[in-house]
């Protein structure tokens, strides 16, 4: 059976390398990986859960390389899913020791052998698995750091900024045509790369509120303010982003910024603030103001 894995994991190393000169080396790396992982049945049984948001982080990265984003943004994504493809790994050794010390004790007491013999046994697999874990919480550390650096660099560059509600990115009015809700292209570059953000932090997720000026009736201002928001969230679910992780609400002229007694105010009412949470949302869409 231990062959049977290593010729199937050597396998899916050459088929890796095979297509590494139409690809980024360190996604083939992590895909490499995440085939040999996937191949090993200790993992499946032991780790479904990491091995499973190893494949998720590896298939982001996947993602951002085809979308053309840059090799920074790539490599950054590529070596956080290797580190979580080894998580899975680490885990699954861990676990599988802790069985093999269940089974141990089971043995004990129903059989009579040398005690001192089993104890010592027990002892190595308890001192080989408390390795594991702190081999695990050092890597899962790795991965929070640079995970939590990368969010900054890249909200920094999306020019988001840090409020008591989360972190919030504006798109102003000018990125839409005058009462209209399709999004004009320049706005498409700072979604697709928030987007490519998001799916390296999976357990984040989204709210989407429309703004409106005081122009206009209210109830046009509060549609017009849900289908802006809607647009935003279309373009983040057509980038492979979970429609339960978005919620989008119409708040229409209710939450000005600025007065709207002078042209440049109510400009900068007319806005789409994108707020990126810590934790998940409920998977049911909030579409009441």
């Amino acid at each position: 059976m231990r062959n049977s894995w290593i010729l199937m994991a050597l396998a899916a190393s050459i088929a890796a390398g095979a297509c590494a000169t139409s690809s980024n080396t360190n996604l083939v790396n992590a895909e490499t990986k995440l085939r040999v992982a996937e191949a090993n049945p200790a993992v499946s049984a032991h780790a479904a859960v990491p091995l499973h948001e190893a494949q998720e982080s590896v298939a982001a990265a996947r993602t951002s390389f085809e979308q053309g984003d840059s090799d920074v943004q790539v490599d950054h994504l590529s070596y956080l899913a290797a580190r979580r493809v080894e998580i899975a790994e680490a885990i699954a050794e861990r676990n599988a020791a802790q069985e093999d010390v269940k089974q141990l004790s089971k043995e004990r007491t129903g059989v009579v052998l040398d005690a001192r013999t089993q104890e010592a046994e027990i002892a190595r697999e308890d001192a080989s698995i408390a390795r594991e874990d702190t081999a695990i919480a050092e890597r899962q550390a790795e991965v929070s750091a640079l995970t939590a650096a990368a969010l900054a660099a890249e909200l920094s560059a999306l020019k988001a900024k840090e409020t008591e509600r989360g972190i919030v990115l504006t798109l102003g009015d000018v990125l839409f045509d005058v009462d209209r809700s399709e999004l004009k292209p320049a706005a498409l570059h700072d979604l697709n790369r928030l987007a490519a953000l998001l799916a390296s932090e999976p357990r984040r997720a989204v709210l989407i509120e429309g703004h409106t000026d005081s122009t206009g009736p209210a109830g046009h201002n509060d549609e017009l303010s849900r289908q802006r928001a809607d647009a935003v969230a279309s373009v983040l679910t057509r980038n492979g982003i979970s429609p339960s992780r978005i919620t989008t609400r119409g708040f229409g002229s209710s939450s000005p910024l600025a007065t709207n007694a002078t042209t440049a105010g109510r400009q900068e009412n007319r806005r789409v603030e994108i707020v990126v949470l810590d934790a998940t949302i409920p998977s049911v869409s909030d579409r009441t103001p």
